[in-house]
């Protein structure tokens, strides 16, 4: 037979990683997407504003590697 307990939201099967990840939102000390990859992505009006430096980096990239 099953058992038909109800699981608090402190008992929950959500794995540890889910855990760690709603926890550092609730503290205010997650991180944003691109904070790893080094890139300046600025919300704005018109979309997202990237420092110049980005841009050029992006562009050069592009020129070594235009295949990806």
């Amino acid at each position: 037979m099953k058992s038909n307990k109800k699981i608090s939201a402190d008992q929950s099967m959500r794995p540890i990683y889910a855990k760690r990840a709603i926890e550092a939102a609730r503290n205010g000390n997650l991180r944003p997407a691109l904070f790893y990859t080094e890139q300046e992505q600025t919300p704005c009006d018109a979309g997202v504003w990237e420092s110049r430096q980005t841009v050029n980096r992006k562009l050069k990239e592009k020129e070594e590697f235009p295949l990806g």
